[in-house]
């Protein structure tokens, strides 16, 4: 590993400085190596000394940064402090370490201990030393945050790594996420991101290095879009993190190339989407019974997985017009919509239903990960067409709005497309659960339209 070195059974770190600082720091009476213990043996886990190592890289660089710019009072607030608390590290000191007495006096040795730090520097404003003409090593400002921070009567807070910070991130999706498989997958594109880029101080400057460097190898790997998805969860907990828990550091945005172009999904025909019906209704083949239950839903409002499972037995309900289904949308603010379903589907639907008053439809499944219900999903559509997977019924339903003269408006409602203003005001109409009657039934008429072919088919299951 990069700057460990084991001495005696223990892991220490070093490393010099670059070339061009080197007449600085003896300027400054730094050493030109930066050699510190790591407080770990040789029979400590790798990781943990990856991370030791990963914290003193971050100590190095910002010590680097201070030898540059030390003497510069223009450097952000934020920006001065850090490179103070990596500063005193280095010399081997910690924020605290003089911290005041009560009677608002300093520790002893002090004076000597700043003495060391910045000798002569500590007296730039007296008239002897403006009038030598000493530029000096230290800014006022960056003596004045190294004094604040040795005496601060409370230890200065700890700076968080990205590791803690995705930790963090993960803890506060596992008690607002009921899908498991979502934050698991969250956990293993962050945990890549970690063993790629390694464990560093969550600080503006690091957030956008590392995730740049991240973006840019996994760039060469994979398309744009898959590149996009994966960057996401590290760069959504660096930023919660820096939200909930940091002052001053903000998370960049990360573009990446080609991230919205997509590979064209296969769309259903109607004739495909009749097939597909008559293959569920079909007693003589084998699927679970909640697979023939997401497809007959599904089928009514273009749904995808995560909206039929987040729907509840409970959000099926009988109107004068007939029954209806409240989908949980779990995409975007124009997914929740009560859509009608067809008499001839309802005895089949209600058939297929689980037996508790709230569970999800496809409670039926039980724990089983969305991953997994999909390549069942998948079998089901491979036997309609092998190009074709579960998304494309949603792309197919739409393409029958479309040919049966169904209205833009009315397919927004039924299938919660968001085009534009329109899609967005009137996604509204559905965010309750509720529906007005009249609007209901122009929902109705225009399910009739797109599903008569499907409508037989339920039809004739129920005689069979």
């Amino acid at each position: 590993m990069k700057y460990l070195k084991t001495i005696a059974d223990n892991h220490y770190y070093q490393r010099t400085y670059p070339k061009r600082l080197l007449a600085s720091c003896e300027r400054m009476g730094l050493p030109k190596n930066l050699v510190k213990p790591l407080g770990l043996t040789i029979d400590r886990p790798e990781h943990e000394v990856a991370k030791a190592v990963a914290d003193w890289n971050d100590v190095y660089d910002d010590v680097c940064q201070m030898i540059e710019n030390s003497d510069s009072a223009s450097i952000g607030r934020e920006v001065r402090k850090r490179m103070a608390l990596s500063f005193i590290k280095a010399q081997g000191l910690e924020p605290g370490t003089f911290e005041k007495n009560p009677d608002g006096t300093s520790a002893e040795y002090l004076d000597e201990a700043m003495d060391g730090l910045f000798g002569v520097d500590l007296h730039q404003e007296h008239p002897q030393y403006i009038a030598q003409g000493t530029k000096p090593k230290f800014s006022e400002e960056f003596i004045k945050t190294t004094y604040d921070l040795l005496t601060a009567s409370v230890a200065s807070e700890e700076r968080m790594t990205f590791a803690t910070a995705i930790d963090k991130y993960l803890a506060s999706r596992r008690r607002k996420q009921a899908a498991a498989d979502l934050v698991a997958k969250d956990e293993r594109f962050c945990r890549r991101f970690l063993t790629t880029v390694g464990d560093h101080l969550l600080t503006t400057e690091n957030a956008g290095r590392y995730l740049k460097d991240y973006r840019n190898i996994i760039e060469g790997e994979y398309k744009g879009s898959t590149a996009a998805r994966m960057v996401g969860p590290p760069r959504a907990a660096l930023t919660y993190a820096a939200d909930k828990f940091c002052t001053d550091v903000f998370i960049p945005k990360i573009s990446i190339e080609n991230s919205s172009t997509h590979e064209e999904r296969y769309t259903l025909t109607e004739s495909e989407i009749v097939k597909l019906i008559r293959i569920i209704t079909d007693p003589k083949q084998r699927m679970p019974d909640y697979i023939r239950l997401f497809y007959a839903v599904a089928v009514h409002a273009g749904a995808h997985l995560k909206e039929i499972r987040n729907t509840r037995t409970s959000d099926l309900q009988q109107s004068d017009g007939g029954y209806q289904v409240f989908i949980r949308g779990a995409k975007t603010s124009s997914r929740p919509r009560t859509v009608p379903l067809l008499d001839e589907a309802v005895p089949f639907i209600k058939k297929m239903l689980p037996p508790g008053e709230n569970d999800s439809l496809l409670a039926g499944a039980g724990d089983v990960t969305d991953s997994a219900m999909m390549r069942q999903l998948s079998k089901v559509m491979r036997l309609v067409n092998p190009e074709a997977v579960p998304y494309s019924l949603r792309h197919g339903v739409r393409n029958l709005a479309i040919a049966h003269g169904v209205g833009t408006d009315v397919q927004q409602l039924l299938l919660g497309w968001s085009d534009g203003n329109v899609g967005r005001s009137q996604s509204r109409y559905a965010a309750s659960g509720e529906a007005n009657a009249d609007q209901m039934a122009v929902k109705r008429q225009g399910m009739k339209l797109m599903l008569q072919g499907c409508a037989r088919v339920f039809e004739a299951s129920a005689l069979a």
